[in-house]
């Protein structure tokens, strides 16, 4: 292809792993021409990553590359550390999978996002702040200026999200290398980062490598299409073509699999009501804002929040970012303490729990975070990190923990040969398959699942799901499932409730509020999902 703006061929790439080469990428080849939209998707570790990682020079040092990626007139495979550090950021826009482990923890989100056309001398330092905070704006942050001004920490993880776009986009580079940009995101921020990135490409005539595990925007957003397993390229054609006429059959595994929201629910009929296993009742949470932030010194998280979750049931929680979904989480774990109402588990207040009680809520109620490259030990096995609970709640001898790893290991979707392997050396999906392996190891009533399959691929969403719901109906566990994808929710959840500024705006049982909205913002989300009908009104 001529007029191609990237022009990959025959990519190979390995991992050296003690005395063996284990192969990530074995000779893929795709183009992106000026303008143009290309997504590869494919299961978790099928090499998409690596890929992406090899076109910028950043793989681990383990990693082993050959075969030829040019930009332009610019070889990146093998080019020097002067040539690369040029292309990053100017030539080339990079938007990670990991918004926390991306963005630096001591500086200031407008501060890193200027940081990127001083570097490259494309702006003063004045000229620089202002230019991030028109990005930080284009990418769908509220407040720019006053974000500019805050710390990754203090943003949600969709917003940490829109500010690496902003990042990657400030100095309107030719091609864009987007790593599931919007799989934190919700719908609606999702169609505005879209947006984003569509606009740019039409404007600039920027290319877009669109890496992604989500069918639906893939086929909404790409020209074309590029299907990976195993490391190289089963399938690729217009989205059209392999959308409606796939050859492989692997192509129609994935599409079967992807969720929809007129998939038929994996959850049978909700439990009877009984006592409540959790109940949050007019919880009040508000954060205080450092003086430089502006004028406001508080921001309330979330405003008289009534929620209940019943044995063997699963209540699903969606709402945009920064809506107060991980807030109300981290209230349920018992990690943050209302300002006002109460919030109790089994019928015991959590704030009032001390000592050995607090000890064993840890065992009764479990957690599947939304980051999981931060919440696993970098430093420890996946058999050090699954059975941890084991052994600090007393679980079984060496011998019955490690079986337990083992068990855990394939009903999530592993290998157990990966019992030894450190959490650097998976993929982002295959990482979140260890954390919900690890919560699911003490066997607990409750577990607070914060977008526990958004960094999966469909296939093994779909497994994932299925052995929520059947470990659900063996052992009666309540599930409060936050996502921002409502097909999945709609799965899953016998209930929903939707947050919206911090305020349960509608809650009802799943069926009723994803087909026959009450609320208009219930609506505005439903809308925004890609390839999603308008929904119908529900009589007032």
């Amino acid at each position: 292809m001529t007029d191609a703006l990237l022009s990959i061929k025959d990519l190979r790439i390995g991992y050296r792993l003690a005395d063996a080469l284990a192969p990530a990428v074995r000779g893929v080849g795709l183009d992106v021409r000026r303008g143009e939209c290309v997504a590869v998707v494919g299961e978790s570790g099928s090499g998409k990553s690596s890929t992406a990682h090899a076109l910028l020079g950043v793989l681990p040092d383990n990693a082993e590359v050959s075969g030829s990626a040019r930009l332009g007139d610019i070889e990146l495979i093998g080019a020097r550390p002067r040539v690369l550090r040029a292309v990053r950021g100017r030539r080339i826009g990079f938007v990670p999978q990991d918004p926390m482990s991306a963005l630096n923890p001591v500086q200031r989100i407008g501060d890193q996002v200027a940081e990127v056309l001083r570097i490259h001398r494309l702006a003063d330092r004045r000229t620089a702040r202002l230019r991030a905070i028109e990005a930080l704006e284009r990418a769908g942050l509220d407040r720019p200026a006053q974000r500019a001004r805050q710390f990754p920490h203090q943003l949600s993880g969709g917003m940490r999200q829109r500010a690496l776009i902003a990042l990657a986009t400030v100095a309107d580079p030719a091609l864009i290398v987007a790593d599931e940009p919007t799989s934190a995101l919700d719908v609606t921020v999702q169609r505005t980062i879209l947006d984003r990135l569509a606009e740019l490409s039409s404007a600039s005539g920027a290319g877009v490598l669109l890496i992604t595990h989500d069918l639906g925007v893939a086929a909404e957003r790409a020209d074309r299409l590029v299907v990976m397993r195993g490391g190289t390229v089963v399938e690729a054609g217009s989205v059209s073509d392999l959308i409606d006429r796939p050859r492989e059959g692997y192509t129609r595994e994935l599409l079967g699999a992807a969720p929809r929201l007129d998939t038929p629910p994996l959850v049978g009929a909700r439990p009877e009501p009984s006592r409540p296993l959790l109940e949050l009742r007019g919880v009040d949470v508000s954060f205080r804002l450092p003086r430089a932030a502006g004028a406001d010194r508080t921001v309330a998280a979330v405003s008289g929040v009534d929620l209940t979750v019943e044995r063997g049931e699963t209540v699903g929680l969606v709402g945009e970012s920064g809506s107060g979904k991980t807030t109300t989480a981290r209230v349920a774990l018992g990690l943050v303490r209302p300002d006002a109402g109460e919030a109790s588990f089994d019928q015991a207040p959590l704030s009032g729990l001390r000592g050995e009680a607090l000890r064993l809520l840890r065992r009764r109620i479990q957690v599947v975070q939304q980051n999981p490259y931060a919440s696993l030990n970098p430093r420890w096995t996946l058999t050090e990190i699954i059975s941890e609970p084991l052994a600090v709640f007393g679980i079984g001898d060496r011998a019955a923990r490690a079986a337990r790893v083992a068990e855990l290991l394939d009903r999530v979707g592993l290998p157990t040969s990966y019992a030894g392997r450190l959490p650097r050396e998976l993929s982002g999906g295959q990482r979140q398959r260890v954390s919900i392996a690890r919560a699911l190891a003490p066997q607990p009533d409750l577990i607070v699942c914060d977008e526990p399959v958004s960094a999966l691929d469909v296939s093994v969403q779909a497994r994932i799901l299925r052995l929520l719901v059947d470990l659900q109906a063996e052992f009666g566990q309540g599930y409060l499932f936050i996502s921002h994808d409502l097909a999945v929710v709609r799965q899953i959840a016998h209930r929903t409730a939707v947050l919206s500024a911090g305020r349960i705006v509608e809650v009802g049982p799943t069926e009723e509020v994803l087909a026959r909205p009450r609320h208009d913002y219930t609506r505005t989300l439903l809308a925004a999902v890609p390839g999603a009908r308008e929904p119908e009104r529900s009589p007032a």
